[in-house]
């Protein structure tokens, strides 16, 4: 039997997407005051107990090391798509409609565009929902 989803994040949770949009706003306005485009950013807890319970590689990047590449390049087509002359970003004016978008691309059997879709959609609610 399933468990009932939580309504309520947990303090841990709360504090690391806190952690995640502050620091999000910190570099959004650094970025934009900077001609830079590439500048590294960090959405990690200072902590470094909590830290240690996001483990990237080990728990994503070793997990997914093929699909993560295959995601990477969807992200270069599509900005060469859109900007080609311009350096990689994610331009967030040109598609707001990812489930319906994620959806076209499981029909049309595109994982790699779907799980783009994903994880831009998963994104956005991070950044819109504190």
């Amino acid at each position: 039997m399933e468990r009932p989803m939580k309504k309520q994040r947990s303090k841990f949770t709360t504090e690391v997407v806190s952690s995640v949009e502050d620091r999000a706003r910190h570099y959004a306005d650094a970025y934009e005051e900077s001609s830079i485009s590439d500048t590294q950013t960090t959405v990690l807890p200072t902590d470094a107990q909590a830290r240690k319970n996001i483990p990237i590689y080990s728990g994503v990047f070793n997990y997914f090391p093929d699909a993560l590449a295959a995601i990477a390049k969807v992200s270069k087509e599509g900005n060469d798509q859109h900007h080609p002359d311009e350096p990689l970003h994610w331009d967030k004016s040109k598609s707001g409609d990812h489930l319906d978008a994620m959806m076209r691309h499981m029909l049309e059997r595109d994982w790699e565009k779907v799980a783009w879709r994903a994880l831009a959609h998963l994104q956005t609610e991070i950044e819109s929902n504190p």
